[in-house]
């Protein structure tokens, strides 16, 4: 039986919201759907508000939305608990808006919603505006046009990177994102990412059409194979800035300068070729079956400076290039090898070498003097991405980096005799492997890093 007392002070229990617990009380007459008499199922829920002339439901637990709830605004009641999920489970929520929740599940209906201080996790079909919300695992991005416009304000990681399943929404625009921020399968539209946080964005392979731009201050990992990325950030500005163009700059996209490099073609695969119309900036061949191919530059850079007393001017030596292994287990590892030789006919077996080999299939720096290396492994590397590969050579230790991230710095057996920019494969007897070359650069710095 209903509790008999007014109407307004049955208002004033209400506090003009309605009141969920997942081990709250059942029905639907007053007290139940008050603070200290939560109703049980958002189905009740729904009653109460519509008789309460309200739209706003305080969440206590875990609960799967059951039906269509446009224009709600669905709150945390007073915590945040991480096994208090509310699953979406394509209801229509266009509309409505979720503030201090745990929110998982599809997102239905057409149109948007607001989310605002919630941990979205593994999330599909988002679309709308969140702002302060924490991301963790992947969540995915509505598909389609036009309505699909998605924005993330002062959003963050949670627990690890935050992956991000892009899809083709119109527009996806992130402002100051902190933490790691990975984007995969990007089918078109656009993402525009503005950062004064130092945002690590990572674009996958997976990301093949549509535009990402990137401003502001963020480290960006490029690995995208068809979305066009343009980083306007402060880091790009300031390494053309410091570093400009002195030295070597190779992009490949005119006639190949054989008065700089030399390439040696596999005996049956695919020979080295700019990539067709369309495509990167590339410089690729494809050895077959236990078959070799080499690129080559055909001058002497001299990076023992240090030893020289009289130098007061060169600093370091600096080298990187994009580079794809289309199947790695096709490849010798024994042989194969990236980055300086002091010899045109260098392999992984030659003394005096400085860069990239491969062990156990896995990616491996090496500085070899006389004979005797040394080396690191484990770094986590995908080596049929597209990778970025750099070597700094600089007073007391060679610096190894992938994909903008320093991997490895090694301090001894350092060679000292003049080397060559050198990039070789040797296939095995178990198949073919695309060897692909993206923009390459070399130079020399005369100024200290702070």
């Amino acid at each position: 039986m209903e509790m008999k007392i007014y109407p307004n002070l049955q208002s004033i229990n209400f506090g003009h919201r309605v009141c969920v617990n997942d081990n709250g009380f059942l029905g639907t007459e007053y007290p139940v759907g008050t603070t200290e008499f939560p109703c049980l199922t958002l189905a009740q829920a729904r009653t109460i508000a519509a008789a309460r002339f309200t739209d706003v439901l305080h969440l206590h637990g875990a609960f799967t939305i059951d039906a269509a709830m446009e224009h709600y605004n669905f709150i945390g009641h007073d915590h945040l608990d991480v096994t208090d999920l509310i699953d979406l489970n394509a209801a229509d929520v266009d509309g409505s808006s979720f503030h201090r929740l745990v929110l998982t599940g599809t997102q239905g209906g057409t149109g948007y919603a607001f989310f605002q201080k919630c941990i979205m996790t593994a999330l599909v079909a988002l679309r709308g505006e969140l702002e302060d919300c924490m991301l963790t695992g992947t969540n995915a991005l509505a598909t389609g046009g036009g309505a699909d416009n998605i924005t993330f304000h002062k959003c963050h990681a949670f627990q690890g990177a935050a992956t991000i399943t892009v899809n083709t929404p119109d527009l996806v625009e992130f402002f100051d994102f902190e933490g790691e921020l990975i984007l995969q399968t990007m089918g078109g539209g656009t993402v525009n990412i503005f950062s004064s946080v130092g945002t690590r964005v990572t674009i996958l392979a997976t990301c093949t059409a549509g535009t990402i731009n990137i401003y502001g201050n963020a480290v960006v990992i490029n690995q995208a194979a068809g979305t066009e990325v343009n980083n306007y950030t402060i880091n790009r500005q300031v390494d053309q800035v410091i570093e400009g163009h002195k030295g070597l700059y190779e992009s490949w996209q005119g006639v190949f300068d054989d008065t700089i490099w030399a390439r040696i073609n596999p005996a049956t695969g695919v020979p080295w070729d700019r990539g067709v119309s369309g495509s990167f900036l590339l410089h690729q061949c494809t050895p077959n079956a236990d078959e070799t191919a080499r690129l080559r530059g055909l001058h002497y850079w001299v990076h023992n400076w240090l030893a020289d007393p009289t130098n007061l001017l060169l600093k370091r030596l600096c080298i990187e290039w994009e580079m794809t292994l289309g199947v790695v287990a096709n490849v010798d590892n024994a042989i194969s090898f990236f980055g300086w030789m002091p010899i045109a006919a260098g392999l992984r077996t030659t003394e005096d070498i400085i860069g990239f080999a491969l062990v156990g299939d896995a990616l491996q720096t090496v500085t070899d003097s006389g004979g005797v290396e040394t080396v690191n492994t484990g770094f986590g590397e995908t080596m049929a991405n597209h990778n970025k590969f750099k070597i700094v050579i600089e007073e007391g230790q060679i610096l190894f980096f992938l994909n903008e991230q320093l991997i490895a710095t090694h301090t001894t057996n350092v060679p000292t005799i003049p080397v060559l920019p050198n990039f070789y494969i040797d296939t095995e007897a178990g198949g073919a492997c695309a060897f692909v070359f993206g923009i390459t650069r070399i130079w020399q710095e005369t100024i200290e890093r702070s």
